[in-house]
């Protein structure tokens, strides 16, 4: 689907062919908070950016539309996710030494940045595989960025917003019921996903039989 045809169907139920109470942009609007509600609850809005590490630098900038890292790799080898604590843990083997350098191996966030360790020695793709957060619906020709089997259900979220600026209650809470239904089919057969074999599937390494920091 597209902004258009949800805007054409919406517009049917509200009895308002043409912008009038309900301008474009408004409505448009709804269409992306649909999708954030959406992109927050099932991770449907898979994303990935490659940079390169730079010598002796650890922190790289995270993407700026990200929602949260699926996983990071390094010259295509996947980094494990720790938190500061861990890498406290990790400098301290050489305490009282220079840093850390040499291949990273681990990764932890920190606001808008990407910390690897150890540090690197040399440059090397540095890949971002994260959930993005939805694009911005403008106009008629945006393009939506969650997967079109959940296109339609953005409908329900637009008519329920567009009923409840009406202060129409009964069909308000008609469509924010439809609404979370949808939200609830989009989680239920996104996790169908996890039965098949597909490449976003990965079984998540950070936690299997080894800890953390490698060791077991």
């Amino acid at each position: 689907m597209t902004p258009a045809s949800v805007l054409t169907n919406c517009r049917a139920q509200l009895y308002e062919t043409t912008a009038t109470y309900w301008t474009d942009a408004e409505l448009y609007g709804y269409m992306w908070y649909g999708e954030r509600e959406l992109a927050q609850l099932v991770p449907c809005t898979e994303a990935a950016f490659l940079t390169a590490t730079v010598t002796d630098t650890s922190g790289y900038t995270s993407p700026s539309d990200i929602l949260y890292y699926d996983r990071v790799t390094y010259d295509s080898v996947k980094l494990k996710r720790v938190d500061q604590t861990d890498v406290d843990a990790l400098n301290r083997r050489g305490y009282g030494a220079s840093s850390t350098t040499g291949q990273p191996t681990h990764y932890y966030e920190y606001g808008k940045m990407v910390y690897v360790w150890p540090i690197p020695q040399e440059a090397a793709d540095l890949k971002f595989w994260y959930f993005s957060e939805p694009a911005e619906v403008t106009a008629a020709a945006t393009d939506f960025t969650v997967p079109s089997m959940f296109q339609s259900y953005l409908q329900d979220y637009v008519l329920y917003r567009a009923w409840a600026k009406d202060d129409n209650e009964g069909k308000a809470n008609f469509f924010r019921q439809q609404w979370e239904n949808d939200k609830q089919l989009a989680y239920n057969n996104w996790a169908q996903r996890g039965q098949r074999d597909g490449y976003r599937v990965v079984r998540d390494v950070d936690n299997y039989p080894e800890t953390q920091l490698g060791m077991i």
